[in-house]
């Protein structure tokens, strides 16, 4: 009997396989995309409760005149840790940040060298999670991840590793010992680290503190003994810590996580209705074999097995390629993401068990709908299933596929829009085009202290490159002006020609040489004339500069944001500067980047990335990458909800046309012409285009007030021509699917269908 299920859930999948391929891959493109939307939302909303403590686990939280913080104080913690208080188990202590290093790994017969986030932290923290690791001073704890890269199925316990020095540091080594392996992290969360080092080696006065409690009921009876051991009724203003428990605490980030869940759902569903839509269209057009079959004594059980394997194989076949396509797609994701973010990398194994979960939920979905078509079935006589026609809950299922439809591409023009207005507006000194003949290069690792005059000279001499500029990272500091108020000010110290090499104009001069030499920008100008004071002073190191000029705002920035920020240039061209442009000839930028890695080599070792990159790329992947990922993706998502919709709606006009060709054969012998025939099929699909339009408007005003009330920048949605743009390309694509099956059915030959039926 299995064997005979086998053979009939074959036929028919061979029957529509175009169709079933098509719903294949769209499904599983949707589950890919709803898998890593879902990855991490619940990576960021939920970060420990894997964990075997995590109802016992609690934040230590510093509460202040400006609101509460997760940042404490060292001697905050190290005073509750003398106390002993009642109800704490364990107190981990971590690093507030990571930082970016290259280190060393010994292995048996070589060393491997690696860029990665390092972090500080106690015994504790790892006890906290359930992990007992030493972590004393000389000691290290890796990440899983970092095991399984440098060591692969080898045991790292014991091995040592240590930094990459310059070639001029003559300081003795300081190696470190592995002495455990933490793989309780995904990229993304808030501890995540490559590798962690003892806390006491550190200087960090604020860090995270986090706490194991002995019971949750703990919370009130732990707080009252802060606040015992830290209250002082003498002063007026105090910081009083108290205690929260993770699992009571709610995402910062709530309405981000909802928008992200809902465009991974929006996809999948309109995956999933294309999949069940295909389903009950052939359960339709199966219905007189499944009620001949029942009449001839077939139960429940007979017609559930003769559906559900159909569905089944559609679905593990769509595992099969979502499994793929997760493999093949990832590396395109990560290419979109900016330098700096490996936190954004997902954990693949943690991946591939969520799509498995998903695709559980599926086939219990699929089994669903085989139960209720045989009760249908069992339900309905087979003179009832013979003369059924109408199709309400296809039609229902379509209006939300193009009202997913219009979603995206509405999305994608809104932020195609707003990405052109910022490129619009964007300060650009060099025009833009120019920008793809320099090199951006950033010599800000160990292995180059002390070398950088000496690789300025080799690469200055290298053929193709016209002038470089060497300028620091962008500091955030404090400046005061005349009346002492202060002000966040960004600032970066660079060569004397720098607003020569960008070809900025300035004001012109104001003042006449001083040893503290500053530029500024107009904001910064405008702030300074409002109180008449011509120089700065920086608490940092408490020096009083002199303005020299004014420029009008820092180049490549986003310039509508909103915000008004304050820019300053230090001349310096004596400090050793670790960062550079590189200005190319025209057409020798590839030759040129091929000749500066030569020369970095000779200080870098080879299996380590290089930073450097096109100034043109880093402009938009890095400064401004966020609104062009959101693009990009609403554009991949259009394209994916686009070739969903079309094909269901394909699909409908094909079992329109041909469950109707008897009517259309008598329309015709009445004197019906082709516009009358169109007319008839195409009505319903005008007002379905209509009713879809309605809905998604309003969800598509929604988010693009959204993002523009984020970015400063409009989406155009404004204008009556955005939406005329989206109604014109929604309804030419619905008319291109629809018009060749009603033109064949508008040709057809009455007396041909007449004998047919």
């Amino acid at each position: 009997m299995l064997k005979h299920y086998f053979i009939v859930t074959f036929r028919n999948i061979l029957r529509y396989k175009t169709q079933n391929m098509i719903t294949v891959l769209c499904l599983a493109v949707g589950l890919f995309c709803f898998t890593v939307v879902s990855y991490y939302v619940r990576d960021l909303s939920a970060p420990f409760s894997h964990f075997e403590n995590y109802e016992r686990m609690a934040n230590l939280i510093m509460r202040t005149e400006h609101g509460s913080s997760s940042v404490v104080f060292s001697e905050t913690t190290d005073k509750i840790a003398k106390a002993s208080l009642s109800g704490i188990s364990k107190i981990g202590i971590i690093d507030f940040s990571s930082t970016e290093g290259d280190y060393l790994f010994e292995r048996e017969n070589d060393e491997y060298p690696i860029h990665m986030l390092s972090r500080f932290a106690n015994e504790d923290f790892f006890k906290v999670f359930g992990s007992d690791f030493s972590l004393r001073p000389g000691e290290v704890v890796i990440s899983q991840r970092i095991a399984r890269k440098v060591y692969g199925k080898e045991n790292p316990v014991g091995q040592k590793i240590h930094t990459v020095r310059s070639k001029k540091d003559s300081r003795p080594i300081d190696y470190y010992t592995i002495t455990g392996v933490f793989g309780g992290f995904t990229n993304t969360n808030l501890y995540a680290s490559d590798v962690y080092f003892p806390f006491e080696e550190s200087d960090i006065i604020r860090p995270y503190a986090i706490l194991l409690l002995n019971q949750p009921e703990d919370v009130p009876m732990v707080n009252q003994q802060l606040k015992g051991l830290f209250e002082d009724k003498a002063a007026e203003k105090q910081e009083i810590p108290y205690v929260k428990l993770i699992s009571e605490q709610k995402p910062a980030n709530r309405q981000i996580l909802l928008i992200l869940i809902t465009i991974g759902s929006l996809i999948l569903l309109a995956g999933m209705i294309n999949f069940l839509k295909l389903s009950i269209q052939s359960f339709y057009n199966r219905s007189r074999e499944l009620s001949l079959r029942k009449s001839l004594g077939a139960g429940r059980k007979d017609l559930f097995m003769i559906l559900f394997p159909e569905l089944l194989g559609i679905i593990l076949f769509t595992a099969l390629v979502s499994f793929a396509l997760t493999e093949l797609l990832l590396p395109v994701w990560y290419s979109y993401l900016p330098k700096g973010t490996d936190e954004m990398r997902i954990d693949t194994l943690i991946l591939f068990i969520q799509q498995g979960q998903y695709i559980g939920l599926l086939i219990l979905i699929c089994a669903s709908v085989a139960a209720f078509a045989v009760w249908r079935i069992r339900r309905l006589g087979v003179i009832s299933v013979l003369h059924e026609g109408r199709h309400p809950f296809r039609n229902i299922m379509m209006v939300l596929q193009l009202v997913i439809c219009f979603f995206f591409i509405g999305s994608m023009l809104g932020l195609q829009r707003m990405a052109g207005n910022i490129k619009d507006a964007m300060y650009a000194p060099i025009p833009l085009e120019e920008t793809k003949n320099i090199l951006s290069l950033n010599l800000n690792q160990a292995p180059f202290e002390g070398c950088i005059p000496e690789i300025k000279a080799q690469i200055e001499q290298i053929s193709g490159v016209e002038e470089t500029l060497g300028f620091s990272r962008t500091y955030l500091g404090s400046i005061r002006n005349g009346d002492k108020q202060s002000y966040l000010v960004r600032y970066v110290y660079a060569e004397s020609h720098y607003f020569d090499f960008f070809h900025m104009p300035m004001r012109g001069r104001l003042s006449e040489s001083s040893p503290y030499e500053i530029y500024v920008s107009k904001n910064t100008a405008g702030m300074l004339s409002e109180t008449g004071a011509t120089d700065l002073f920086m608490p940092e190191n408490r020096n009083i500069y002199k303005v020299m000029d004014v420029f009008r705002e820092y180049p490549y920035l986003m310039s509508s944001n909103g915000k008004k920020e304050y820019w300053a240039v230090f001349p310096n061209d004596n400090k050793e500067l670790t960062h550079w442009y590189i200005k190319c000839t025209p057409g020798q930028i590839s030759k040129v980047k091929t000749q500066i890695e030569r020369v970095l080599r000779n200080y870098y070792p080879a299996p380590l990335e290089l930073s450097m990159s096109v100034l043109y790329e880093q402009i938009w992947l890095n400064d401004n990458s966020g609104i062009f990922i959101l693009r990009d993706l609403a554009f991949f998502l259009a394209i994916i909800a686009l070739i969903i919709t079309m094909f269901s709606i394909y699909s409908a006009i094909s079992l329109d046309t041909q469950s109707r060709q008897k009517e259309v054969a008598i329309r015709k012998i009445n004197g019906a012409d082709h516009r009358v025939i169109s007319l008839l099929f195409a009505r319903s699909y005008l007002f379905m285009i209509f009713i879809a339009f309605a809905i998604s408007s309003v969800f598509l005003i929604f988010i693009l007030r959204l993002y523009s009330s984020n970015v400063k920048v409009s989406s155009g949605y404004q204008s009556p021509l955005f939406w005329m743009e989206l109604l014109l390309l929604v309804s030419l694509m619905v008319a291109i699917t629809v018009a060749y099956k009603i033109k064949k059915v508008s040709c057809l030959n009455p007396a041909e269908a007449i004998r047919t039926e």
